[in-house]
């Protein structure tokens, strides 16, 4: 079991001319995902991408972040309370979205 008040979820846009944190609400709430739990993040498009690709390691190519530049991914990345990456998973993947529940629980259960 694992208890959602201590975890949660960022999604970033990767159309943040068109995503608005009006529009991204809009879609929370068409999902029922409204709270505290997961939020849909948008800002400078060079901002996401850099954080994406340099942060997070979402993406292996080189871009400036301007028009042409786009990234999309099925990835999910667990980042723990100290903000390293702990592992990456294929959110199409069942097995792979299991194995990222065992390993929030491992990590819960992680001494500090």
């Amino acid at each position: 079991y694992i208890d959602q008040e201590e975890i949660s979820f960022m999604s970033l846009t990767v159309d943040p001319i068109r995503d608005t944190p009006e529009r991204l609400h809009t879609y929370a709430k068409n999902y029922a995902v409204l709270g505290n739990q997961w939020n849909f993040l948008t800002g400078e498009k060079k901002d996401l991408y850099l954080l994406a690709r340099k942060g997070f390691l979402i993406s292996a190519s080189d871009g400036d972040g301007g028009e042409l530049d786009f990234i999309h991914s099925e990835n999910l990345v667990l980042i723990d309370g100290s903000k390293r990456i702990m592992g990456f998973y294929d959110g199409t993947d069942k097995s792979q979205v299991d194995r990222l529940i065992d390993d929030i629980a491992k990590l819960k259960n992680k001494p500090a």
